[in-house]
């Protein structure tokens, strides 16, 4: 098969949709398929090292400073994408680019797969700004695929401005996804979360094919002992020191917050806890500065965003990884963690199906930090226990490797083009 892959986010940003491209590209590819991504440029410059990634001149900064939105499709795009003579469209992020993926489609008769990869409905309410981004889309629709009178209907009545624009975006995002899934072939969602906020959307008019698909994370390779060494010193962290690991963009819908009175009430029992972030993101100055005036202030650090390529460092160095989001559609950090044999305490149990509670890891009260560090202290106290939860993670979380995820969604595509 060719393959299309459209996106809103690509490299040079680095979050989990720009992850979940390059390993389905590189799944895809092993099996012998055609992969192109066509994605924003990082400004205007669309020149590209590789030949299979498609750039579109692009604004960047427009709701945070590392988001590039384009706007600009002259009519050679279409040319361009109709001669590759794709058999599927697969789009991750239901912007710009992302429908054109849908346009393009349509225009060609051919099969388009969206990927829900994001929780736009939570994410506005902490960027109201891109509300008029989502807005804009919405009033955009009908001019680049054909929409019903009832779905057009829909999307007014949800675009008139009202007191409060945090429920006002939140109207026009339900809106907006529901009309765009109603017009692909399939669905995928990561998480029966995803799968229940999407459903509870749809109406009888719109009961779009969905499959739950977690993205597939293959182990990370063990550091040498004198890399976890060196990064051990470089971090400050001792020998006594029982880590308690984050890892993961630093944004304000991650409910990071949470973790700083759980450190507070946990060093009380286990006072050689150390609760370490690993990331970084426009709320990481934020929160450093919240944990100045915190009791558990020298038992927390911030060593910054590293090399994917290094993550296995941070999983060594840790005992526990801790979870606070309520906000993912899923989480590669959880897959890696578990693989990395770390129990998991975290809160939105929907979100997940690596994580099992009492088995590899437990699910704490939301918004509970007492709560959450009682079953970090469970962990810590019982060795036993937490060797149990290691192998019992690394056992469920092989389940869904790259290459067993990344064929999920080839059959997918096979029956569509079958029918």
């Amino acid at each position: 098969m060719k393959i299309g892959i459209f996106t809103d986010t690509y490299r040079p940003s680095v979050n989990g949709v720009v992850y979940v491209i390059e390993i389905l590209r590189r799944c895809f590819e092993e099996e012998g398929h055609e992969v192109y991504i066509f994605a924003p440029a990082a400004g205007l410059n669309t020149k590209s090292d590789d030949d299979h990634i498609i750039r579109f001149p692009a604004v960047p900064g427009v709701i945070f400073e590392e988001s590039n939105v384009s706007f600009f499709f002259p009519p050679t795009v279409l040319k361009q994408i109709k001669e590759l003579e794709f058999d599927m469209f697969h789009f991750m992020v239901p912007g710009p680019v992302g429908l054109m993926a849908i346009y393009a489609a349509q225009k060609l008769g051919k099969p388009v797969v969206a990927e829900y990869t994001t929780d736009y409905f939570e994410y506005i309410d902490h960027y109201p700004v891109a509300a008029l981004g989502i807005l804009a889309l919405g009033l955009a629709l009908p001019f680049t695929f054909k929409v019903s009178r009832s779905e057009l209907t829909g999307m007014l009545r949800a675009g008139r401005p009202r007191i409060g624009l945090g429920n006002w975006g939140q109207e026009v995002v339900k809106n907006l996804l529901t009309v765009v899934h109603s017009h692909c072939d399939a669905v995928i969602v990561h998480s029966r979360k995803s799968a229940t906020q999407l459903k509870s959307w749809q109406t009888s008019d719109d009961n779009y094919p969905m499959d739950i698909i977690p993205t597939g994370v293959n182990p990370v390779k063990k550091p040498a002992p004198a890399e976890l060494e060196a990064i051990k010193k470089q971090w400050g962290i001792e020998p006594t020191d029982e880590v308690v690991l984050n890892l993961g963009r630093m944004s304000s819908e991650k409910n990071l917050d949470l973790l700083i009175p759980m450190m507070e009430e946990l060093i009380k029992w286990r006072p050689n806890a150390k609760l370490v972030f690993v990331g970084d993101f426009d709320y990481r100055e934020t929160l450093e500065a919240h944990v100045k005036s915190s009791a558990a202030a020298d038992r927390i650090i911030f060593v910054g965003k590293i090399p994917h390529e290094h993550v296995n460092r941070a999983y060594s160095l840790a005992k526990i990884f801790v979870f606070p989001s309520m906000s993912d559609t899923q989480s590669l950090t959880l897959h890696e963690a578990a693989l990395a044999g770390l129990p998991i305490v975290m809160i939105d149990e929907t979100v997940t199906e690596v994580v099992k509670d009492g088995i590899n890891g437990f699910f704490s009260y939301p918004d509970d930090p007492i709560d959450m560090a009682a079953k970090v202290r469970t962990i810590l106290e019982n060795p036993a226990l937490q060797k149990k939860m290691s192998a019992a993670g690394k056992k469920n979380a092989k389940k869904f490797s790259e290459e067993t995820q990344a064929k999920k969604i080839l059959k997918i595509y096979r029956k569509i083009l079958s029918k």
